[in-house]
């Protein structure tokens, strides 16, 4: 039997952690209760999440070792040894599977049955804690591998089950639903080994081996400025900030699955007193870091041609060819401005406004031009040493 679990399971050293805090948990509990003459497992009778809440600590921990323990992309070495091999996606995988299996079904029941006393049916959260986490982080070695399609399917999918939480049935129906489409990408991900015509798995792979070469390295530090030119060569080259990856189709479904998610956290935290107060805080945070984030990405190394006192004593208040990249953030600021007026004046539930809102800035700050290279390349500006920009050749 435990050679049969052992195809999953952590590190004992890991389970004799776990086996330890839990053991902790319930002497503490115990101890309480023989103290105040109380029922046996009656401390926590109205308050049985608590146990639960617990025991989900633990799913979540094995969810993600599930994933990173067993997946090639997420682990430099063990994909650098699987490509020296006659390995396919037609074999299992070497050190376990990344589909579930009986196992996990096993070690999952064993871990609600043991918050059953006090939990009751709350601990069968432990499944609901572990799908959620499991299937997340599963899809994103999707998008990384080239699965893109069956990683947007896989967080639009995690969404419902976290809108549908409260219904035990219907959350595990949506995670059925989402668990076909990451078993797809997965073997889709996987049948496309070792992901060399991938820019983005490339780019990561490449700064993987980077690291693996530093820490091989005898007494050798990098720094910070290793693989780089120093300024002003590396800001006469192709961008630093490479989106290649990233595509038109990329951003606009990255917008949708922004604004869908906002719309879960919405509706699973909104009140009948502070709902709109809530949303409106919650977007104007994204409002503002999402515009900061641009200008930064955009500024940072990248002044105009004249101060502020030199356009004034020039006459140029406004330089087109430089301050085109603010046109997306006012235009952005423009909608967050609007979107406490839009409920107001029609009348729209804010559930549907400012999610709505938050596809459009989305839409606005990743999409508006001008693009990065084009600015970089051909912006009417004046290359000076950035915040983080390194300054002396190596």
């Amino acid at each position: 039997m435990i050679r049969w679990l052992r195809v999953v399971l952590p590190p004992w050293w890991a389970v004799i952690l776990a086996g330890f805090l839990y053991t902790l948990f319930q002497s503490a509990l115990l101890g309480l209760e023989w103290y105040f003459d109380l029922p046996l497992f009656g401390l926590m009778d109205t308050e049985k999440e608590v146990p639960a809440l617990v025991m989900g600590q633990f799913a979540f921990g094995y969810a993600v070792y599930r994933v990173w323990a067993f997946h090639p992309a997420l682990r430099p070495g063990y994909f650098q040894w699987l490509c020296g091999t006659p390995w396919s996606s037609v074999k299992p995988l070497p050190l376990g599977p990344l589909h579930l299996v009986w196992q996990d079904v096993i070690l999952l029941a064993l871990w609600a049955g043991l918050s059953w006393p006090r939990a009751g049916l709350q601990s069968l959260n432990v499944f609901q804690v572990f799908l959620f986490t499991y299937l997340s982080l599963l899809g994103l070695p999707h998008f990384v591998t080239g699965q893109k399609s069956w990683a947007y399917a896989v967080a639009f999918g995690v969404g419902v089950m976290a809108l549908v939480a409260r219904n035990p049935w219907l959350c595990f129906g949506a995670a059925s639903v989402t668990y076909v489409a990451a078993f797809l990408g997965l073997r889709a991900s996987l049948a496309s080994f070792p992901w060399e015509g991938t820019p983005l798995f490339s780019r990561f792979q490449r700064r993987m081996q980077q690291e693996l070469k530093s820490k091989e390295s005898a007494g050798q530090n990098p720094g910070p400025n290793q693989g780089t030119l120093g300024w002003p060569f590396d800001h006469l080259g192709p961008p630093h900030l490479d989106l290649t990856g990233f595509d038109r189709r990329d951003r606009l479904l990255a917008g949708l699955l922004l604004g869908w998610w906002f719309y879960v956290f919405y509706s699973l935290a909104r009140s009948a007193d502070s709902d709109w107060y809530g949303a409106h805080v919650c977007y104007s945070i994204f409002l503002v870091l999402g515009i900061a984030f641009r200008v930064a990405i955009y500024c940072n190394g990248y002044l105009p041609p004249l101060s502020l006192l030199g356009r004034l004593g020039h006459g140029r208040p406004i330089i087109p060819g430089y301050d085109q990249v603010f046109i997306a953030p006012l235009l952005a600021l423009a909608v967050g401005a609007a979107v406490p007026l839009v409920p107001w004046a029609t009348g729209l539930d804010p559930l549907i406004a400012v999610p709505s809102a938050v596809v459009l800035t989305t839409w606005i700050l990743l999409l508006m031009g001008p693009s990065l290279q084009t600015w970089r390349l051909t912006g009417y500006h004046r290359i000076t040493p950035g915040v983080m920009t390194t300054t002396q050749m190596r």
